[in-house]
């Protein structure tokens, strides 16, 4: 796909143009920090994990699925939903094995600052059986995530600016998060995935790979519970990682992994961009990279930020 002229930053036909896109980020965090919000006044939701989390993936999708349907946007063609090839999931499985041991870096330094509060929710969910924590925690938030985040917000800024659009949209990813602890690998993890849907020209390629990310936590929390006391022996765990004090050889052995992970990581996309056809530059439209900014993202950006401190427990 060439880069598109500056007026078409504005979007038509079937496509969606950032200003709209980013008023559809703007909206749905408004809508969740609403839900959030109204959450203490409503014990029938708040005291139920599971019904809580389930409401909250809905409201991710309700602003961009009214959107698009109201607009008659062809979806499977925007975002490009298609079975990707044998060779495309080979290399996002790949892809995956690479950035594992960089979120992991990413997270076990986080946790030496900031309380993990990702674990103080699982019991709820793991108690209902491996199947139904699988579907709760890792199915129906990768396709949530996914619609919204590689569907939605990349696919529009990539019609001004690829790199920038997988920079952008990653960083929207992990700031919805609305945790420190959580935040740097998950944008790491939205840089990949948005490049992987670039390399491989499909979204499913990412869902797959976001699945598959939740799903080895959740296997290995679930199997942690069973043999735990409840979650204790899960936050003895975390922390103990949040009290590990690394020597300055351990933090340049970490570091090395990582740059190591992040070259096979680069390695990877190439490979899968040449084989798909698909270069993750092109021509940039307008502005480039600043084109994808608008009032709307900047105050997303604020605000997300914003929350995400107040709601942050340092250590």
């Amino acid at each position: 796909m060439t880069g598109l002229p500056p007026a078409d930053r504005t979007g038509t036909g079937n496509m969606v143009s950032v200003r709209d896109a980013n008023l559809i980020m703007l909206i749905t965090f408004a809508l969740y920090m609403a839900y959030e919000f109204l959450l203490r006044y409503m014990p029938f939701l708040n005291d139920r994990t599971v019904p809580r989390i389930i409401t909250g993936q809905i409201l991710l999708v309700l602003p961009g699925l009214i959107y698009l349907i109201a607009g008659h946007i062809r979806i499977r063609n925007f975002m490009e939903i298609k079975e990707p090839s044998g060779f495309s999931l080979k290399m996002a499985f790949c892809a995956l094995i690479c950035a594992y041991p960089v979120v992991i870096i990413l997270n076990l330094f986080s946790m030496r600052h900031v309380v993990n509060r990702v674990i103080d929710i699982l019991p709820d969910v793991l108690k209902l059986g491996l199947l139904p924590s699988m579907l709760i925690l890792a199915l129906l938030p990768a396709c949530v995530e996914e619609f919204l985040f590689r569907g939605i917000m990349y696919h529009s800024y990539r019609q001004v600016s690829r790199r920038g659009g997988i920079v952008l949209s990653a960083l929207l990813f992990g700031l919805m998060h609305l945790n420190l602890n959580q935040m740097p690998y998950a944008f790491f993890l939205g840089l990949v995935l948005a490049s992987m849907v670039e390399a491989t020209g499909s979204i499913e390629t990412s869902i797959f790979m976001h699945f598959l990310f939740n799903l080895n936590s959740v296997v290995i929390y679930y199997f942690a519970y069973l043999k735990a006391d409840q979650i204790a022996g899960m936050k003895e765990a975390a922390d103990s990682a949040a009290l590990l004090k690394l020597s300055g050889a351990d933090k340049a052995e970490g570091i090395f992994m990582a740059a190591l992970m992040i070259f096979f990581l680069f390695l990877i996309m190439r490979r899968t961009c040449r084989k798909n056809g698909r270069p993750l530059s092109g021509p940039e439209g307008g502005r480039g990279p600043l084109g994808l900014f608008d009032l709307y993202i900047l105050i997303y950006i604020a605000a997300a930020f914003a929350v995400t401190i107040k709601s942050t427990h340092f250590i």
